[in-house]
């Protein structure tokens, strides 16, 4: 499970044969677009 401040939703992802399942990528997409999301720059 992975959680953010200010974020209520949860994404859970496992592993399955080294991958994420492709339903938990999409749950993820949409959460990062939902809160129009971004990675920080290094």
């Amino acid at each position: 499970m992975y959680r953010y401040d200010g974020i209520k939703d949860l994404v859970n992802i496992q592993s399955h044969k080294g991958k994420a399942k492709p339903y938990q990528i999409k749950q993820f997409l949409k959460t990062v677009e939902r809160y129009s999301l971004q990675m920080e720059e290094e």
